[in-house]
């Protein structure tokens, strides 16, 4: 998956199911969350329809987002860790910054469902939503940059794992003083001074 971040694979995979999983979802649910809750804001009236609509959309965001925060990690981080097959730390990031979104979408969901008459957890409530919308934002725009800017000059690992390779000429040049010495050498060498003896 060279040039592409594991976040964007992910979107690309099985598309468009993948890409309706994983983005259109919860982000339709996240900002309809966004825009009802400026909608109240604003109106500041009690229990109307927008209340219902900021609640089970915030509710079902949550929900979504378990899923798909569990696949994340059986799926994903766990197995791309143990086999140490991240891109560097903007890889890492997107993914990692996705799935801490999702963990406040489901913690946003709670709070609606264990106090949603409390007006003075509408303030937590806000923050949640404000930290979701950086979080899965900046996700995104980490998901959509090639991973080798964060990688540790990737030109130059590239240029002395090929030198490293058997039979390149890097590995060759590199082997110079031991194959002199081998066996093979050896056995090239008499072979010359008999042919020169025998002339």
């Amino acid at each position: 998956m060279h040039g592409m971040t594991h976040y964007m694979g992910l979107l690309m995979a099985n598309s468009p199911v993948n890409l309706l999983i994983f983005m259109a979802l919860p982000v339709i649910l996240a900002e309809t969350v966004a825009i009802t809750e400026l909608v109240i804001l604003y109106r500041r009236e009690a229990d109307t329809a927008w209340h219902k609509l900021n609640f089970w959309c915030a509710v079902a965001a949550g929900v979504v987002f378990i899923p798909i925060n569990l696949y994340l990690l059986i799926r994903v981080i766990i197995p791309l860790t143990g086999q140490g097959q991240w891109q560097g730390w903007i890889d890492v990031s997107a993914v990692v910054l996705y799935m801490l979104s999702g963990l406040i979408m489901t913690a946003l969901a709670l709070t609606r469902l264990l106090r949603r008459e409390h007006i003075e957890s509408r303030g937590a409530q806000i923050g949640l939503l404000s930290a979701f919308l950086v979080l899965s934002h900046l996700a995104m725009i980490l998901g959509m940059t090639d991973p080798a800017l964060g990688m540790s000059s990737p030109a130059l690992v590239q240029t002395e794992e090929a030198e490293l390779m058997p039979g390149s000429a890097g590995s060759d040049a590199a082997q110079g003083p031991e194959r002199a010495m081998s066996p093979a050498g050896d056995a090239g060498h008499g072979q010359t001074h008999q042919h020169l003896h025998q002339h």
